[in-house]
């Protein structure tokens, strides 16, 4: 009993723990973006939330695509967006000979296979140039992304000149000011680089992303027998032309 309860429950411990692992790293994630608007100059930070975010969303929708395509493809399921025709030619079989009619229908039916899989070979390279496209886009922002500054702090009352008087105080207009720069470890503690930060929070972003995809790629291996159309469940033409080129990696 306690095996059949495991068995029965092991989608829904799965999915668990994926919800609990997204919301771990989602916090992660606002944590980074956080740690980086506090220490990012005005101008890092609005190259990031005019550039950088957006590219970043269509960056994840596009890998997203192409990854559960590629999955679609290594599971023999003709992707939902390409419409599945069959070609439906009339044949008179009181015209012709029982091998005569045997052997159009088969040739229409391959007909209609030959079609899924072009229309899946052309929709898989769309996906992935588009995937291409946006990856490069978004890398040369990055590299594009405004250096980091050291501000000299404000200026600031040097304590370290003597008067020459020590019981009366020195006027304030009279004393001396100076920019001092920080001590190494205030410096150390202080200038931590935008750049770096907002890196570290596209890391994690990506892990989030990836987590996402995933899941809905566990989900369709799951369902992979009743998708398949009956079709493409007797026929394995697509494995030998697609799978050694776009398997998914995860």
């Amino acid at each position: 009993m306690f095996d059949y309860i495991k068995e029965t429950t092991q989608g829904l411990a799965k999915m668990s723990i994926n919800r609990i692992r997204r919301a771990s790293i989602e916090k992660d994630e606002w944590d980074a973006l956080k740690t980086f608007e506090n220490v990012a100059s005005e101008q890092q930070k609005m190259y990031a939330k005019t550039f950088c975010r957006s590219a970043l969303n269509n960056y994840h929708k596009k890998k997203k695509r192409f990854e559960l395509v590629a999955a679609h493809i290594s599971n023999d399921i003709i992707p939902k967006i390409l419409p599945h025709y069959d070609f439906n030619l009339p044949v008179d079989e009181n015209s012709l000979t029982n091998e005569q009619t045997q052997e159009y229908r088969k040739s229409i039916n391959n007909l209609s296979k030959d079609f899924r899989l072009k229309a899946t070979e052309l929709y898989l390279e769309i996906v992935k140039q588009e995937f291409e496209f946006q990856k490069e886009r978004f890398q040369k922002l990055i590299d594009d992304f405004p250096q980091d500054r050291y501000e000299v702090p404000s200026t600031q009352i040097d304590t370290n000149v003597v008067s020459d008087d020590d019981n009366d105080e020195e006027p304030l207009d009279n004393r001396v000011f100076t920019q001092k720069p920080l001590s190494q470890q205030q410096e150390t503690i202080d200038n931590q680089k935008g750049s770096e930060l907002f890196k570290k929070y596209i890391v994690i972003a990506h892990k989030r992303a990836q987590l996402e995809i995933e899941r809905e790629v566990h989900f369709l291996s799951e369902r992979g027998v009743q998708e398949t159309p009956v079709g493409t469940q007797k026929s394995k033409n697509l494995n030998p032309v697609m799978r050694v080129d776009f398997l998914l990696q995860v």
